[in-house]
């Protein structure tokens, strides 16, 4: 397996569809994709997928309201290279373009974000977040592009992924109106970040930076805190001087206790 974070995904020797490398053995693709390649019971049977060079991938969880699935690669021990990735929230109007692995006649698609935060998915207990994109071109399958990441220029190095493409609203196939699930929004649906979960990147364990909200872009340096002000003296009164500070008087120490010699008789 190489370092890449666009990773094809093989059924049985055939290539359904592609997903997002985020750790070393953890990934994200589209529920709809595994649906269709593989059956409509692909998240409750979850066969065995493999990579390219025949490394095994297992379906770990699926969250279908969000289009999402989780993926484990299996690795028994072995160190695969990190992907030299970004990942970052997008912004309104930003350019953005996304490749289909697993057809490469395809061409690449692009256009612009038109809402970051857009409801994809709601009910009382459950709602969903995805930024709502617009095509330069019509697709005339959707499917051809599930479980593609999102970049922001094709220019920029290291990569910076701003989401995963996940189903259309209305299971429309066609269009120029597309959907992508941001990362930040992955971890809160798919599960905490912890260790346990696999979900949370640890020090020296993967080299990409997360650029949440709130974070710092890359190459920002810090801004310096300005010096605190001291407050200022006031003028002495005319022939005043100025008082020393009261001396604090010091407990004296207790006395030691001395045993009386015996009284004679």
């Amino acid at each position: 397996m190489r370092n890449e974070h666009l990773i094809d995904l093989y059924y049985n020797g055939n290539p359904i569809g592609c997903g997002l490398r985020i750790e070393r053995t953890f990934a994200l693709t589209a529920v709809h994709l595994l649906c269709e390649k593989i059956g409509a019971d692909a998240c409750t049977t979850k066969p065995s997928l493999h990579l390219e060079d025949g490394t095994p991938v297992s379906i770990v969880s699926c969250n279908t309201p969000s289009d999402l699935a989780r993926l484990r690669i299996e690795l028994n021990g072995s160190r695969a290279p990190l992907s030299d990735i970004t990942f970052r929230k997008a912004r309104d109007g930003e350019a953005w373009w996304a490749t289909a692995s697993a057809a490469p006649n395809k061409p690449f698609l692009s256009g612009k974000v038109v809402e970051v935060d857009s409801v994809y998915y709601k009910t009382a207990t459950l709602t969903v977040k995805a930024m709502r994109l617009r095509c330069e071109v019509p697709m005339d399958d959707h499917a051809t592009y599930a479980g593609s990441p999102i970049e922001s220029t094709p220019q920029s190095s290291p990569p910076e992924v701003l989401g995963l493409l996940v189903q259309p609203r209305g299971n429309s196939s066609t269009g120029d109106e597309a959907f992508a699930v941001s990362i930040a929004e992955a971890f809160r649906l798919l599960g905490s970040r912890t260790k346990n979960t696999g979900m949370r990147p640890s020090p020296g364990y993967i080299r990409a930076q997360w650029i949440l909200p709130g974070n710092r872009p890359p190459g920002e340096k810090p801004k310096k805190r300005p010096p605190e002000k001291k407050p200022k003296k006031r003028p002495l009164e005319a022939g005043a001087t100025e008082k020393p500070p009261e001396a604090t008087a010091k407990t004296p120490p207790e006395e030691e206790t001395r045993q009386r010699p015996p009284e004679e008789k």
